[in-house]
């Protein structure tokens, strides 16, 4: 028996995971070590992320609207609905940036069934969310400001939040993510794309549904096909 039938048939005698964790084992080794933990890389990304989405919104909503939390303003009838909007989106945020940062108690995040439920049915809930019964009036201006029916001004809000949080996240995860990093990239950018969801649901007082779509679903997707296309490569040891 030849030398590579004896290791066909070696590797054939491990079962999957257990040459699954000799590669990645061989890969820390590779790897040089990060002068920061993790741990730490990600409490300082979710506290950068924090105050970038509370500076860019409150930044823009003093400058095109004059007052903070123009968004938050709905018709006395509307404020009940307004509160479970707001749980249920942060709730959603939450649980995005979770499952895209969490590392689990072996180091290895979340598992791949939690990724693929959070990249698919967060999108869904989000868009259910802002698109069906919005809280805001189909009013095109407000302030004497006229709201674009593109979304030109949420498009730039949540583009600028969400590569932002993108980044963050990204430079807490690089290199840490030694399994499922396609999943793994693509909750990176749904997080991404709630925080964007946020900032642009305090900012924005428009009901449109063309608006809606354009500049508040849209950038979600946008940023879900960033951080699939790009995240993996980077955050893999």
């Amino acid at each position: 028996m030849g030398r590579s039938d004896r290791e066909l048939q070696s590797v054939g005698s491990v079962g999957p995971s257990e040459a699954l964790r000799a590669r990645i084992r061989a890969r820390i080794v590779e790897t040089p070590a990060p002068t920061t933990r993790t741990s730490k890389r990600v409490i300082a990304a979710l506290v950068a992320v924090v105050a970038l989405t509370a500076l860019v919104t409150s930044l823009a909503a003093e400058v095109v609207y004059g007052r903070l939390a123009p968004g938050l303003a709905v018709a006395p009838a509307e404020e009940l609905r307004l509160v479970w909007t707001s749980v249920v989106l942060g709730a959603l945020t939450l649980g995005a940036t979770l499952a895209a940062l969490w590392r689990g108690h072996r180091g290895f995040g979340a598992g791949a069934r939690i990724l693929a439920l959070t990249t698919l049915l967060v999108p869904i809930a989000y868009s259910a969310l802002t698109l069906i019964r919005p809280l805001h009036l189909r009013e095109t201006h407000v302030a004497n400001l006229t709201i674009s029916p593109w979304g030109a001004r949420c498009v730039l809000i949540a583009s600028i939040v969400g590569v932002g949080v993108m980044a963050c996240f990204a430079a807490a995860l690089r290199r840490a993510a030694p399994v499922a990093t396609c999943l793994r990239g693509t909750a990176i950018g749904v997080a991404a794309g709630m925080w964007a969801g946020l900032a642009v649901f305090a900012f924005c007082p428009s009901g449109d549904a063309e608006h809606l779509l354009i500049g508040h679903v849209a950038p979600l997707l946008a940023l879900l096909g960033i951080g699939a296309v790009l995240m993996p490569r980077w955050i893999r040891p």
